[in-house]
């Protein structure tokens, strides 16, 4: 059986990252869109390799791809199973070590989860639950004899067919090869007598000995005439040494001599390094005085321009105002007051001028000349305060001002004195440099003896290479004279006696020797031709009879591949499907009729035997009515219970069930989960459901792990 044990999803449908552990019974619980059905269509994706839709209308919005893990046992061995997908998709599986990719992982998944009975048997999804009803009764029928493995009895009629081919054209070969064997013919070479050998030996033997006694009169003649020539050799070449050797001596004896001495040259080469050094120290002390006298002269100059600028940063004599920010505050509230007194004259005025209450605004006649008087006297006054006000603000604005200007001043003529300061500090640490003497130097004067001299050198070197080489040469010659060995070899040996050897019969015995052994040779290779062509015709005598036994066997197996193919082929197809059909039907009634016990299930083929379709008994009035006619609830408790009888022929293990309760009661609600679990032909359920009732009773009595989805599901559960 198959178990799941855990999911990973990112980026699957509103999913950014979610992990699961499964148990034996899981319930997914969440508000719409929090993804409860996008775990089961993530488990059909990987199981399957098929979604209702394109892929990519399964990723999250604003990402690129998405990923899922699974991780699952099948018969004791745990498989992890990866797929990506962006632009197109990426498979993985590892188990034991393994790790395959791409169609090799979706070959070996196939190999325990076929996807079709998968979907038809274990996965029920929301708002398809029993869409397997309505199927055509046809379609219904080749998906049947997928499940009971008609089609692959088929393939099995096939490769009888194949076989009794197969076994007939190996006999047929067996047969030639049978034929091909006994007409083989078994060629024996003639045997071989060898001649006496030993009277030849002996002939070979007595030559061999006369051969080497001549050899090696031959080897010390030949040694003999080697350092009689190597003596002659050397007395000619101790003749030619000694000429060598006073030549040489007389070329020495008339060499030029040259009036020149080393030593004055070197004189002269150490007073023209001691005055170019001299010079040279002269020329740093003239530049080191040349800079110091650039750099003072730069900072007198510097200062001076500073002392100069201080100039243009002069303060300002300051007179404070006789009054204070706040006066001026003040008048400005009076001139505001006051000014609204004046609007507010006028509006009198006005008023007063219409024949209006100045205060309650009903008809009312005075003069409005006191009224007007008022507001003379009053604007008089505002017009004072404005003056007064400007002159108090702008006294203020131009005090802060020249105050402001001084502080800047007095900044800039600190910064000036600090800078002055610096430069005077720079004056007093420079190294102070006494102003060199004038010098003269005679280098010139020295380099025209060194040039005179120089001529002379290479002449005397010149001389002295060519007495070397000379002296060289007869050292060599006088050392090659007292190694030449002159010892006399003395007189060529004689010949002891007139050697018995002849050449032509030596090379004849040899030749009979070797012919000796040829045949000797050729004796063993017919000897082991004949036991090999004897053995050779015993092992085809004895293949005969296997193969002629593997031709007879071959015959018996075609016929019995023939028998069987046309047993299989004639009424087993139709004796499964029977069969299957009832064994269906069982199933379904079984645990339909414990759901619910009102009607019983018919699940048949149809007359033509081209089609199975669903129909429904009522148990009480026995009538025969098609599933289509079931209500919403009895339809979703019909397609559970043909997934039982179907997951009971195919094993899968596990039920994906997505809200198939939806339009049943609490009460049968839990019925169908409590006999889901009891009939056991399930060890692992994943489910959701709405029913407040039924997911306490799958907690309470179950011990159901609860998976719980919030808005980001980005936490692992």
């Amino acid at each position: 059986m198959l178990v799941l044990r855990k999911l990973k999803i990112k980026d699957f449908k509103n999913i950014p990252y979610l992990e699961i552990d499964f148990e034996n019974y899981n319930l997914i619980s969440g508000n719409n869109g929090s993804g409860k059905s996008s775990i089961l269509q993530a488990i059909r994706l990987l199981l399957t390799n098929t979604l209702p839709e394109k892929l990519a209308e399964y990723i999250r919005w604003g990402q690129q791809g998405f990923e899922l893990q699974l991780i699952f046992e099948f018969q004791g061995v745990e498989y992890s199973y990866k797929y990506e997908y962006d632009t197109s998709s990426k498979k993985e599986l590892r188990f034991n070590d393994t790790v395959l990719k791409g169609t090799d992982a979706s070959s070996k998944l196939e190999e325990f989860v076929n996807a079709e009975l998968l979907l038809y048997s274990s996965i029920s999804e929301q708002g398809q639950s029993y869409s397997i009803l309505n199927e055509s009764p046809a379609k219904r029928l080749e998906r049947f004899k997928t499940i009971l493995g008609v089609e692959r009895l088929s393939r099995i009629i096939e490769v009888a067919k194949e076989k009794v081919k197969l076994k007939k054209s190996e006999a047929d070969l067996l047969d030639k090869e049978v034929k091909t064997l006994q007409g083989v013919k078994y060629s024996y070479f003639e045997q071989i007598v060898l001649p006496d050998i030993e009277n030849i030996k002996a002939e070979l033997e007595k030559q061999e000995k006369e051969k080497a006694e001549k050899e090696e009169f031959d080897k010390l003649k030949q040694e003999w005439e080697i350092k009689k020539s190597e003596y002659d050799k050397n007395v000619t070449r101790q003749q030619e040494l000694v000429t060598l050797i006073d030549v040489k001596k007389t070329q020495v004896f008339n060499i030029e001599k040259v009036n020149f001495d080393p030593e004055q040259l070197k004189e002269l080469q150490l007073q023209k390094q001691t005055e170019e050094l001299e010079q040279q120290k002269y020329k740093g002390h003239v530049l080191k005085y040349s800079n110091y006298k650039d750099l003072l002269n730069s900072y007198n100059e510097s200062i001076q321009k500073l002392e100069s600028s201080k100039a243009n940063h002069k303060l300002v004599r300051l007179v404070p105002p006789d009054f204070s920010k706040e006066d001026v505050e003040l008048l400005n509230e009076e001139l505001t007051s006051l000014e609204v007194d004046v609007r507010e004259l006028l509006n009198h005025i006005e008023l007063a001028k219409a024949g209006k209450c100045v205060t309650c605004g009903q008809d009312f006649t005075h003069s409005p000349e006191e009224l007007q008087n008022k507001h003379n006297l009053l604007s008089g006054k505002v017009g004072s305060l404005k003056k007064e006000l400007s002159e108090k603000s702008q006294a203020l604005i131009d005090y802060s001002k020249k105050v402001d200007s001084n502080a800047l001043a007095q900044t800039r003529l600190k910064e000036i004195d600090e800078d002055i300061q610096s430069l005077n500090d720079k004056i007093l640490k420079l190294e102070k440099v006494e102003q060199p003497l004038e010098q003269v130097f005679n280098i010139d004067s020295i380099e025209l003896q060194i040039k005179t001299l120089e001529p002379l050198k290479l002449k005397f070197e010149e001389i002295k290479k060519q007495e070397k080489d000379l002296l060289d040469s007869i050292s060599k010659y006088e050392i090659e004279l007292k190694v030449i060995s002159t010892n006399d070899p003395g007189e060529p040996p004689v010949q002891p006696r007139r050697f018995g050897f002849d050449s032509i019969k030596y090379e004849d015995l040899k030749k009979q020797v070797n012919i000796y052994d040829e045949k000797v040779a050729e004796k063993k290779r017919i000897e082991e031709h004949n036991d090999r062509i004897e053995k050779e015709e015993k092992e085809n005598k004895n293949k005969i009879k296997d193969i002629e036994t593997q031709y007879y066997a071959c015959l018996g197996e075609s016929k019995e591949y023939e028998e069987a193919r046309n047993i299989l082929e004639k009424n087993f197809s139709s004796f499964l499907i029977e069969k299957g059909t009832q064994y269906v039907e069982s199933k379904m009634n079984s645990f339909f009729q414990k759901c619910y016990p009102k009607y019983s299930v018919l699940f048949k083929q149809t007359e033509n035997k081209k089609s199975i379709d669903f129909y429904y008994t009522d148990n009480e009035t026995e009538t025969i009515a098609s599933a289509s006619l079931c209500s919403g609830f009895e339809k979703q408790l019909l397609s559970i219970a043909f997934r039982v009888a179907l997951a009971s022929i195919t094993s899968m293990g596990f039920l994906i069930l997505d809200e198939v309760d939806s339009d049943a009661s609490s009460e049968n609600s839990i019925s169908l989960y409590s006999n889901l679990i009891e009939s056991e032909i399930f060890n692992q359920i994943i489910c959701i459901t709405h029913k407040f009732e039924t997911k306490k009773y799958l907690l309470d009595n179950y011990q159901a792990k609860f998976i719980e989805l919030g808005e980001n599901n980005d936490e692992s559960n």
